[in-house]
């Protein structure tokens, strides 16, 4: 799903930041769990939650999604965005599986599966993730 795409709030997956369409002020809403033909949701501030609970919400309703919070098996990510251990390829070369071995805000020490050789790339490239080192 794309950036800025409106939506049923039952589309979404948990983790995912949306704001409502009548809100003028767009403030960004996340989504924490589902129940019963409901959807509980709270509001980020900053990096947290405001709220100490959940609110809920009837699934018709319509909102503005933003962005996945939690990555999934075929999605594309920023390289910074996985964790160590994580597998994914290049966009440009899907025969090539990399796991990523360090961090660190200049740059990702990466393995290729295949020949074992180390690489090194920039946090913001893009892969599409393929599974995490717990699978």
């Amino acid at each position: 799903m794309q950036r800025n795409t409106p939506t049923n709030i039952a589309r979404l997956r948990k983790g995912d930041r949306f704001y409502f369409i009548s809100d003028k002020k767009k403030g960004i809403h996340e989504v924490t769990g589902f129940s019963k033909g409901k959807v509980n949701y709270n509001k980020i501030n900053g990096f947290k939650h405001q709220w100490f609970w959940d609110r809920t919400i009837n699934e018709n309703k319509e909102v503005i999604f933003l962005r996945h919070t939690i990555i999934q098996q075929g999605d594309q990510c920023f390289v910074q965005d996985l964790e160590i251990g994580d597998v994914f390829y290049m966009p440009g070369n899907i025969d090539a599986e990399l796991e990523v071995l360090e961090k660190n805000d200049m740059e990702i020490k990466l393995k290729s599966l295949g020949t074992k050789n180390v690489l090194y790339t920039h946090p913001l490239s893009t892969g599409i993730f393929i599974r995490n080192s717990k699978n």
